[in-house]
């Protein structure tokens, strides 16, 4: 379904789902691939969360969580150690514009545990 008024050359997605972008220049029309967007969010059983977005992320991550955030393991698909974050709050705001686009795993290490997600990283 089309987005209402999305027709700017950026969108961020509010609402999670699969995304596409079509483009009409003349009387070609083109479609890209579906891109899944949105939020990510993690419940644990212990009773508290974590929120990641946006997914995929260009510039940014913002991390918010009910347990204090101690660091961030940036890892990519193979498990090797791209970057360390520290984070020591409850909010957290990631710099991933100098990863390469792709899709990475992130190991949030709070009071509580360890918790990993999966995060695509995509510059335009």
């Amino acid at each position: 379904q089309p987005v209402a008024g999305a027709t700017s050359q950026t969108f961020t997605a509010t609402v999670e789902g699969n995304y596409a972008v079509i483009v009409t220049v003349g009387n070609c029309t083109d479609t890209s691939n579906c891109v899944v967007a949105g939020y990510a969010s993690i419940e644990t059983t212990e009773g508290f969360s974590i929120q990641l977005y946006p997914n995929p992320a260009r510039n940014f991550i913002q991390i918010q969580s009910s347990d204090l955030i101690q660091n961030i393991e940036c890892l990519d698909l193979q498990g090797k150690l791209v970057r360390v974050y520290t984070a020591n709050s409850l909010q957290f705001t990631m710099n991933v514009s100098e990863l390469k686009n792709g899709i990475y795993i992130f190991g949030i290490k709070t009071n509580k545990g360890l918790i990993y997600k999966r995060i695509v990283v995509f510059h335009e």
